[in-house]
């Protein structure tokens, strides 16, 4: 069990690993571009290696990417889903390039769409991210190049032949025809204001089961954030209140979908369905629910990654080695 905290890439990406290393991250997640949208940054060769060099001079070998806040897979504006798909994908590769362990997406709101065709709606769309309708990629190196249909390719994903010159491309393919990212994407818990989709285990569960039909096996996992959890009706005020809650997520999920922890308190009551985070142990799960959190025997091999407010990150990471027994 490693923690750490989301982590500012303010001045550049390759500025975060040091700025996590000085608050005390054994891990951190982060943002690749700006959270509210506009035009991101290039990963150039020279962001991508200084980013990789300070990881390995500070230690830290686990880092995720979270997509930015507009996503919405269930909108009924095609700019707005097609747009977030693209988005998603440009993470995905992102992090890819930058060596994260995965990815983590809220999914958006059925604001204007009935429930089961927003559901189906989302589900086409997390498909969609690994299956686009453009020809698929071949990556050289740092480059990405689209795959030629003269190419031949074998069963283990390489193409050969091209142009004649006899060099070998390692090619972005599944063997059933989708995308191939290194990085994993993590579907996020939601607190469920509104008309937010993924507030709970059963739909978390739909989406991935679903989406799996379509394309390979073992491209999502899950997120879970115990504040957006507590608010959805997900009780973790105590030992047995976590058991309760983690036992039934193994049930209907399964728990080795579970790679991430957001780790934050909660500003609302139980089952508000309203997100506010808070600082740990100052919110409504309490001390005694992250000390059981932290102890569950099942979380021990994940990353906690700290979300709380007011510049008390060092704070709260003092405070949940505490309470690791």
């Amino acid at each position: 069990m490693q923690f750490g905290a989301h982590i500012s890439i303010a001045g550049g990406i390759e500025k975060a690993p040091e700025r996590a290393h000085k608050i005390g991250c054994e891990c951190f997640q982060f943002f690749s571009r700006s959270p509210h949208g506009g035009k991101s940054s290039e990963l150039t060769k020279d962001t991508i290696n200084n980013f990789k060099s300070n990881c390995e001079k500070y230690n830290l070998k686990n880092y995720y990417i979270h997509t930015p806040y507009y996503i919405n897979l269930a909108s009924a504006n095609n700019r707005i889903y097609y747009g977030s798909i693209s988005a998603i994908r440009k993470e995905m590769e992102a992090a890819d390039l930058l060596g994260a362990k995965a990815v983590v997406t809220h999914l958006g709101s059925a604001k204007e769409l009935e429930k089961k065709e927003a559901r189906e709606k989302l589900v086409q769309g997390l498909v969609k991210i690994f299956n686009p309708p453009q020809p698929p990629l071949v990556r050289e190196g740092e480059r990405v190049l689209p795959l030629k249909k003269s190419l031949s390719r074998t069963r283990y994903g390489r193409v050969k032949g091209i142009s004649g010159t006899g060099k070998n491309f390692s090619i972005s393919l599944f063997q059933r025809g989708s995308l191939f990212f290194q990085t994993q994407l993590l579907l996020e818990i939601t607190a469920g204001a509104g008309k937010i989709m993924g507030d709970n285990f059963e739909e978390i569960a739909y989406f991935i089961k679903e989406a799996e039909k379509e394309i390979s096996e073992n491209k999502f996992g899950v997120c879970f954030d115990t504040a957006h959890a507590f608010a959805s009706g997900y009780d973790l005020r105590n030992k047995k209140a976590v058991q309760k809650t983690f036992d039934d997520f193994d049930k209907i999920i399964g728990f080795k979908k579970l790679k991430l922890i957001h780790c934050n308190d909660s500003k609302v009551d139980f089952n508000s369905h309203i997100d506010r985070h808070e600082n740990i142990g100052c919110g409504k799960i309490g001390i005694e629910g992250f000390k059981a959190i932290v102890n569950e025997p099942r979380l021990e091999n994940l990353d906690f990654i700290l979300e709380t407010p007011g510049g008390k990150i060092k704070d709260d990471l003092r405070t949940l080695r505490e309470l690791k027994k």
